[in-house]
């Protein structure tokens, strides 16, 4: 029944008329129907018996008498009625003694029976009558009787229950949508009333109100609940509108101060006196990857693990309500360089407050800059003594080539006065040559000012070095740069011995025929000056059979020149390849670099230059730094 409890009240009103007249109609036409049938079955019976016992009364004689044709001929009086389809008389032994059959009907054997009705097969019924003659039965008379008209006595019946039926609904239909507006006219219009207000917020409607039945009453209660509904509406909306703007002078103070707190460039962290973490700003997010709201009720030591060795000394000063400021720590990860922080911690004091604020500032960079200026300062002293060192030693080498040059002219037979000075004393200027030959000491002589050459070229290309210069772009030979730069690099070995540059072996592969490059000379001589030198010191800290090797590869491509930097030392992973040009990182330990050459290097080349620096490694295998220079530079 849930279709009718959906259904609008007007149809309902439809549906129950229309129901209670069918429930009426049916009824009136069930007992009408069957009434009409139960009296035309007792008429055809009763019609049936008188047949078969007037045939029985005058079959007496005939039986008797044994007259079979006397007896069919009054068999054949049936024919009078059309109902009477066959007729049969049995004599006292049960044979056939007459029958009678309606024209046009086939032949049918009845056997003999007790009298009364019998009903057949087909739509036929049967019955059979005694044939008695002074008390004793002399045989049996049946007839067999067409049993259609009953149906069509039924079929008729039924006919005009349709019809009054039909007329019956269709007054019933009439009737039901002229009466049932009476009641669902005003409920429709209440309905409508209802759903405007619903819809359109208006506690101001009314409904009509002409009727003073229940449906009146109803009408007058819902107009006095809308009247208390509007009046209690009005004193909200009242409320609200002050309730609002108190609420939003608390929203617009309140991301003010939030918008003060999440500026700050330092992690703040609201605690109650258990460390549990109630509010905290942007930076704390960002650094954390949780939201205020993920981390808000959960301990602080939990949210912010670099904090978990410092509780102690939080807890302390919210409980004691003592300040604690710029506690710097450091904490270094499994695989990590050490990340350093300054620590504060407010206590909350006023208005009753419980807790503290904790401020967390990470000064890595700080100190990274601190102890680079602190080695920067170290290499530039020693840069500066390296350059004074170079002129002091400038001066007595000169003295030294000069001696050595004078040694070989002065025992050349080439000068006669050298002839005549060994005369003078007696010798054989000859033979004293052929002596220093003899022992090698011209040799010695020799190898003395090329060695001394060899080290006024290297204090040359030092003082070229560090000889401070403007930046200016010029022309110049990339195969004359890189061989200076290998000159410098075969001279650096560490001072405890980590590694000797002499002990590398050093392959050129220069592209004949280069065109000149248009570049800053010093920058572009520090780059590879560190291309080289970290190639030589991962060469000292691989432990590989091979012997070390740096390849340095000079050949043009396209509108560029291509130097690479290549060694089979130990290689990078890929978590390190991918970090090399990123400042202050650094694999060395402690004080042996800053982590600045290569992404100084990497400024050098990609802004100043406008080329490219790139990093090719494989662990076991060495790594390649690939430089490319324009030709020529633009703008």
């Amino acid at each position: 029944m849930n279709w009718f409890a959906n259904i609008s009240l007007r149809r309902k009103l439809i549906v129950i008329q229309l129901m209670t007249t069918l429930a009426g109609l049916t009824l009136f036409g069930i007992f009408t129907v069957t009434n009409e049938t139960r009296l035309h079955q007792a008429d055809l019976g009763r019609k049936s018996e008188t047949i078969t016992r007037m045939i029985a009364t005058n079959c007496t004689a005939p039986l008797d008498f044994l007259d079979g044709p006397a007896a069919e001929e009054v068999l054949g009086s049936a024919r009078a009625d059309d109902d009477v389809v066959n007729a049969w008389i049995y004599d006292a032994q049960g044979g056939l003694f007459a029958a009678y059959s309606k024209p046009g009907s086939p032949e049918f054997n009845f056997p003999q029976r007790s009298p009364g009705l019998y009903r057949g097969e087909g739509g036929f019924l049967t019955v059979s009558n005694e044939i008695e003659k002074r008390g004793e039965i002399i045989g049996v008379v049946s007839l067999r009787i067409n049993v259609q008209q009953i149906w069509v006595v039924l079929f008729q019946s039924m006919v005009y229950a349709t019809l009054a039926f039909a007329i019956g609904m269709g007054l019933a239909l009439l009737l039901s949508l002229l009466l049932q507006r009476v009641i669902s006219s005003p409920i429709h219009a209440l309905v409508t009333m209802l759903k405007r207000v619903s819809e359109e917020g208006d506690y101001a409607i009314r409904a009509e109100n002409p009727r003073r039945d229940e449906i009146g009453a109803l009408c007058e209660g819902f107009n006095e609940m809308l009247g208390k509904i509007q009046q209690r509406e009005t004193e909200r909306d009242a409320a609200e509108a002050t309730l609002r703007k108190s609420e939003q002078a608390m929203k617009r103070m309140r991301a003010y101060l939030q918008n003060i707190v999440d500026s700050m460039p330092s992690v703040l962290v609201a605690v109650d006196p258990d460390g549990t973490v109630t509010q905290w700003n942007r930076e704390a997010a960002h650094m954390t990857g949780l939201t205020e709201e993920e981390s808000r009720g959960r301990p602080v030591g939990d949210v912010l693990p670099v904090l978990q060795e410092q509780l102690e000394k939080v807890r302390a000063a919210v409980r004691e309500g003592r300040r604690l400021e710029n506690e710097r720590f450091s904490v270094r990860g499994e695989g990590q360089e050490p990340k350093h922080y300054d620590l504060m911690v407010f206590p909350l004091v006023a208005n009753g407050a419980q807790g503290a604020v904790v401020r967390l500032d990470d000064v890595t960079s700080r100190v990274q800059i601190e102890e680079m200026m602190v080695q920067t300062e170290k290499m530039m002293s020693v840069g500066g003594l390296a350059a004074g060192m170079a002129h002091e030693i400038n001066n007595p080498l000169g003295g030294i080539l000069q001696a050595c040059q004078n040694i070989e002219r002065r025992v050349s037979l080439d000068f006669p006065k050298n002839v005549e000075a060994a005369q003078e004393i007696g010798a054989d200027l000859g033979m004293v040559r052929h002596y220093l030959e003899k022992r090698g000491i011209l040799e010695f002589i020799t190898g003395i000012r090329s060695d001394g050459t060899r080290a006024a070229g290297i204090v040359a290309d030092m003082l070229a070095f560090s000889r401070k210069s403007e930046s200016r772009q010029v022309r110049v030979d990339m195969a004359e740069i890189v061989d200076t730069v290998l000159r410098l690099a075969a001279n650096d070995y560490d001072l405890k011995k980590q590694y000797d540059f002499r002990n590398v072996k050093i392959v050129r592969e220069f592209e004949p025929g280069l065109p000149p490059v248009e570049c800053d000379k010093t920058k572009i001589e520090q780059v590879l000056l560190n291309l080289v030198k970290n190639a030589a010191q991962a060469l000292a800290g691989g432990k590989g059979e091979n012997l070390p090797e740096i390849v340095v590869r000079v050949a043009k491509e396209s509108h560029f020149v291509r130097i690479e930097v290549q060694d089979n030392g130990p290689g990078m992973e890929e978590n390190i390849r991918r970090r090399v040009f990123e400042p202050f990182f650094t694999t060395k330990e402690v004080g042996v670099g800053t982590g600045l050459g290569l992404s100084v290097s990497y400024f050098i080349i990609t802004k100043q230059h406008k080329g490219t620096l790139t990093v090719e490694s494989t662990p076991g295998k060495g790594a390649r730094f690939i430089i490319r220079l324009p030709l020529v530079l633009e703008g």
